[in-house]
């Protein structure tokens, strides 16, 4: 596989991945302002012509609305440390009564199954790139021919 077809496809990877995302925030009614649902930048690395990574970056707020964490959300209870006056609007937990959080994963569940579905398209594009190149390399050898 060449180079520049190789970055084409991680392009292409990357444009419908942070299309993916952004229609998962829609799924799981992730609201608010739009900052970050129009935070996405992409971008390939490379070291002397080689890819060596593929990033996708957004607003930091977007993992804790993923693990369903943030502000309002404290660790543990204050009730024990005896701040009466802080626990009348906490549970036990110390979360707030009108504050229920809930994970919403647009983020986890979503990255895993992109990732897979790139794995999946790179190893069928190298295993035909191989193939090629061994067959080429059979070829030039003598009168064996390959059909795949």
């Amino acid at each position: 596989m060449q180079q520049k077809e190789l970055e084409q496809l991680l392009d292409k990877w990357l444009s419908r991945t942070v299309k993916r995302f952004q229609e998962a925030m829609d799924r799981y009614m992730i609201i608010g302002d739009d900052r970050l649902y129009h935070s996405f930048a992409t971008e390939l690395q490379s070291n002397g012509g080689d890819v060596e990574r593929v990033l996708i970056k957004f607003n930091n707020y977007g993992r804790f609305v993923d693990m369903g964490v943030g502000r309002g959300v404290p660790l543990g209870s204050r009730k024990a440390l005896g701040d009466d006056a802080y626990s009348r609007s906490r549970g036990e937990s110390g979360r707030l009564h009108h504050m229920a959080r809930k994970a919403k994963p647009w983020y986890s569940k979503t990255k895993r199954r992109e990732i897979g579905k790139l794995r999946r398209i790179l190893e069928i594009r190298f295993a035909i790139s191989a193939m090629k190149e061994v067959k080429d390399g059979i070829a030039q050898i003598g009168n064996v021919s390959i059909h795949v």
